[in-house]
């Protein structure tokens, strides 16, 4: 299928041949140089400002289309192959190879072959320079066939410094994640004292977890803080060892209390007691970290390492790719990476820290879209057919997502029928899950498709389904989709994943109470959630 900078380039020339066909005069040729140079100088400014969108793509076709006829009408009224611009045809192409594709550069070279070779025969002077030394039109037409190797080396070094790029953007994004996701699940309290125990600073976790009778700032903490042993007995400065972290100037971690707090009354802690000691070598301050004692055994997460072990697994085999310059597959891998990052950093925060949900009503429909959405360039990069879809009864809905897509008022719109009260990032993570495996599933047979889709069983029940085909999978085979690195699956696609997709999916349905139902029909695999409109 012709792209749309090729039809861009296409017009470009056809307009450039009419020019030489109708013998337009060189006065006419430049007038119309400084008229597209205007415009280009007029619409790139506006082209820089305006957000992407489907206007967007057809505006930079545009542009490309005048700045093609721009070289053209340059290169034609100034000599054609005897021109001194015509070097702007072999920089044009170079250009255009790594910003737009290589296909559409070798279309704009061809295409601009063609126009310069009717210039010279329609012109009767330049074809009079032409039989009087045709050695000089064979070495400019040598030139052109010279350039393509060259803007195909340029390409495959732009694209690959792009791989290389979105690799550490991916890095980097998944860093910042995971230190959102280790600040969001901290449950330390983090309070420094002076030492007369008075404290002097301490973190919003503490505000947040606390039974606070107002400021504390200038308070002992011993007294703030409800600190009991196992035998009931209150904390004391023997007790907690504080005395010996500061005689000793070193860091004591205290274990066998209990703390009161809003939400448990007896919550187990461990307290690491830190001397914070001044440019004299005196000790000034003090830090107490409290900690729930539940999660402050260091987490090997041994169950992990075959996930661990796949990652290296594909870095290794990105770097291969990479320096073979092989694009498609460095793009897929790039994108396994990166969801296997991202499965190790759920599935630690599954294993490290307490499950919290954040409930509020969502839009199923709305963020089915923003799941597939960000499943889309998986699948498109996997050759797997993927889409969302809603039953056909639903046309409301959908034209209620049109709309809503279109930016109009929130306020302007009826209030969705799949609305429904949510966690709406653990949900989102779930389907996201599900999809993985229907995608590995049906990876690499004829006709491969996901769809997800929505509908409504009765007036309360909205139903989420993951449907994979065609799928090879047998009745007392469907467990095993569920469990770490997959059991006696191990051994087909799903091997290609991080092995933690359907751990990850399990665990969150049973905390979200939404079993995941999994029916096999053929080469169908379907897996579905019911999620009720009323409490979960």
């Amino acid at each position: 299928m012709i792209s749309l900078d090729s039809l861009a380039f296409f017009l470009a020339s056809l307009t450039s041949l009419v020019l030489i066909y109708l013998k337009v005069p060189t006065g006419i040729f430049q007038k119309a140089i400084v008229v597209v140079l205007i415009i280009l100088l007029l619409f790139s400014k506006r082209f820089i400002s305006t957000r992407p969108s489907i206007y967007h793509g057809l505006f930079k076709t545009f542009l490309v289309g005048l700045s093609a006829l721009l070289v053209q009408l340059l290169v034609i009224s100034s000599g054609a192959f005897y021109s001194p611009f015509l070097i702007l045809l072999h920089l044009y192409t170079l250009g255009s190879s790594f910003l737009l594709r290589i296909g559409s550069a070798l279309s704009f070279l061809v295409l601009s072959l063609i126009v310069l070779l009717s210039a010279t025969v329609l012109n009767q002077t330049l074809l009079s320079l032409f039989k009087d030394d045709p050695g000089s039109t064979i070495l400019y037409l040598v030139s052109f066939i010279v350039i393509i190797p060259l803007a195909q080396f340029l390409m495959s070094t732009y694209h690959l410094k792009d791989t290389i790029s979105k690799i550490l953007t991916e890095t980097l994004a998944v860093g910042e994640k995971r230190e959102q996701s280790i600040l969001q699940g901290l449950s330390e309290l983090v309070l420094v004292t002076g030492v007369n125990l008075k404290i002097l600073s301490f973190n919003e976790a503490v505000e947040r977890s606390l039974n606070l009778p107002g400021t504390i700032i200038g308070e002992n903490l011993l007294s703030t803080l409800h600190l009991k042993n196992e035998s009931g007995s209150v904390a004391t400065l023997e007790s907690l060892s504080i005395d010996q972290a500061l005689g000793n100037k070193v860091t004591y971690v205290v274990k066998g209390f209990e703390l009161e707090t809003k939400s448990d009354k007896h919550l187990k802690v461990s307290i690491q007691i830190k001397p914070v000691i001044s440019p004299g070598g005196e000790v000034n301050q003090i830090a107490f970290v409290i900690t729930d004692a539940r999660i402050t055994a260091p987490s090997t997460h041994s169950t992990l390492e075959q996930a661990k072990q796949r990652q290296k697994i594909i870095l290794d085999n990105l770097k291969i790719v990479l320096n073979k310059a092989q694009l498609k597959s460095a793009e897929i891998q790039v994108l396994m990476l990166g969801k296997l990052d991202e499965d190790l950093l759920i599935a630690q925060d599954l294993e490290d820290h307490p499950f919290k949900k954040n409930v509020s009503y969502q839009d199923l429909a709305e963020l089915c879209q923003q799941v597939t959405s960000k499943k889309e360039p998986l699948a498109k990069a996997l050759q797997v057919s993927f889409k969302f879809s809603l039953s056909k009864e639903e046309i409301q809905e959908a034209a209620y997502l049109s709309l809503k897509k279109s930016n109009v008022s929130s306020a302007a719109l009826i209030p969705s029928e799949f609305s429904v009260p949510a966690d709406a990032k653990w949900l989102n993570i779930l389907l996201e899950k599900l999809v993985d495996i229907g995608m590995l599933l049906s990876l690499g047979k004829p006709s491969c498709f996901v769809n997800l889709y929505l509908d409504r069983t009765g007036e309360k029940i909205i139903r989420v389904s993951i449907i994979s085909s065609p799928v090879q999978l047998k009745e007392n085979e469907k467990s095993n989709l569920f469990e770490k690195y997959y059991g006696s699956l191990a051994s087909t696609n799903l091997k290609l994943g991080s092995g933690l997709e359907g751990f990850i999916a399990k665990a969150i349905s049973a905390e979200l109470k939404l079993p995941i139902e999994v029916s096999v029909k053929g080469e169908v695999l379907t897996m579905s959630i019911k999620v009720s409109k009323g409490t979960n």
